[in-house]
């Protein structure tokens, strides 16, 4: 598989440090995903153009005077700036596969002053005590769903989705129920698990991260056929 990702759409140029302050001044910016580039993908960045070859970060804006959306892709380096420019803590890295590609393990690439390292605000870290598991396997099914579709609008119910369970610790049943709509719209008419097949012939695919058995349960509750 060799495609192009997060490709078409309106997106907002990045490039200098300079540009993306006077983006944040004139745009609401929100952090949306943060994605191990997979093997086979082309993703390009905004800063500057070039084809990223690690991971890649996803922000949406919305202008605040006209109330156009656009997205913004990028690497490491201008997510961190943006990331502290906004003062937002790091967004976790969504990394199904047992191993990164070619080795790359991001926190090699983490010196100890990247305040972005953790996905937490110091003195707010997650006690595992608060983390649901159901919105483990929502955010892992939303990450998926990005990749299996290429997504490249973060300004509706799949940026939504990532924004109330990235954290891990909420969960909606209404939410649960949108996810599944959204997926019964597959132009094949797949489930979920089906794609993933799909996306990682050949590959080692870590099992807590395609395991959706909480949600299938709670959808068969609720007496809702399941597309995951």
């Amino acid at each position: 598989m060799f495609y192009e990702m997060v490709e078409g759409g309106k997106h907002m140029d990045c490039w200098t440090h300079q540009r993306r302050q006077k983006i944040i001044l004139q745009n609401k910016v929100v952090p949306v995903i943060r994605m191990t580039v997979l093997k086979g993908e082309r993703v390009r960045s905004d800063a500057g153009g070039q084809l990223l070859s690690k991971e890649y970060y996803v922000f949406r804006t919305s202008n605040k005077k006209t109330g156009e959306k656009r997205t913004i892709v990028c690497g490491r380096e201008a997510a961190k700036d943006f990331l502290q420019l906004l003062g937002h803590p790091n967004l976790p890295l969504f990394d199904p596969l047992e191993e990164f590609e070619d080795g790359y393990n991001p926190d090699a690439v983490n010196d100890s002053k990247d305040h972005t390292k953790s996905s937490t605000e110091p003195g707010t870290e997650e006690k595992e005590e608060d983390i649901d598991p159901a919105a483990i396997q929502l955010y892992n099914a939303v990450n998926w769903l990005v990749i299996a579709w290429r997504i490249t609008n973060f300004n509706g119910a799949i940026g939504d989705l990532l924004n109330k369970t990235r954290n891990h610790q909420k969960y909606a049943d209404s939410w649960l129920k949108s996810l599944n709509t959204i997926l019964a719209n597959d132009y094949n008419h797949r489930t979920l698990s089906a794609m993933i097949d799909e996306l990682c012939r050949g590959r080692i695919v870590r099992m807590e991260a395609r395991d959706f058995s909480i949600l299938v349960s709670r959808l068969r509750d609720m007496g809702i056929e399941s597309n995951l």
